[in-house]
């Protein structure tokens, strides 16, 4: 189901832009609840036939969003200076002040309308932020994904970058990266979180961790 749409009209093509209500279960969003995780975005060129981009934003795919609220809601986007600004809600999983859960507002961007949002161009936000932030240069860490943009930060940013720690990542999105993406992506389109969990655990731990921990894992 797709809800909160907003449109846009970009270089003669509307473009519909909602949030994505899936079926929540147990153990994936609140049963009974709206469970929007991700977002599609859609086109047209005479309201009748329509292309669905895929997803072009994810849960999964922003640090600081809460996972387990799949809240992913209302989204826009907008044209400026030759780039798209998708803007987007989410609960942070950080607390307030207050102890509180808080709702932030998240923005990607990309050279089309519907995507790509790629680390190049998130590198590029990482700059704006430091320049906003009044900060000439930083150390900058970079893990798994992260450190695929830190790579693109320090290469189009040399005089901004400090040093750089990289942290189980890669240099290129090569056919192993991209075979082990798709596969996450599609265990959590079909099984939801549990099955990604259930990989990614070898890759984080060892064997004599698993020898010895096996019951806490028996989840």
């Amino acid at each position: 189901f797709t809800a909160d749409p907003s449109a846009r009209v970009f270089n003669g093509r509307v473009y519909v832009y909602p949030s994505h209500d899936i079926l929540a279960r147990e153990g994936k969003g609140r049963p009974g609840w709206f469970c929007m995780e991700d977002y599609h975005v859609f086109s047209s060129e005479n309201l009748t036939d329509w292309t669905d981009h895929g997803v072009i934003v994810s849960q999964n795919n922003v640090k600081w969003v809460d996972t387990a609220t799949y809240s992913m809601w209302a989204p826009d986007c907008i044209f400026r200076n030759g780039k798209y600004y998708f803007y987007f809600p989410s609960n942070n999983k950080d607390t307030s002040l207050h102890g509180r859960k808080t709702f932030s507002i998240g923005v990607a961007l990309s050279d089309t309308p519907e995507g790509p949002y790629t680390c190049l161009q998130m590198a590029d936000d990482l700059a704006y932020l430091l320049r906003a932030l009044r900060i000439e240069k930083a150390h900058i860490m970079g893990a798994s994904m992260g450190g695929a943009i830190a790579q693109e930060f320090a290469v189009k940013y040399p005089e901004m970058t400090g040093k750089l720690i990289l942290l189980c990542t890669y240099r290129k999105a090569d056919a192993f990266i991209r075979q082990l993406a798709k596969f996450w992506i599609q265990s959590v389109e079909k099984t939801g979180h549990v099955l990604l969990r259930e990989g990614i655990l070898p890759w984080l731990y060892t064997r004599e961790f698993f020898e010895n921990q096996q019951l806490a894992l028996d989840w």
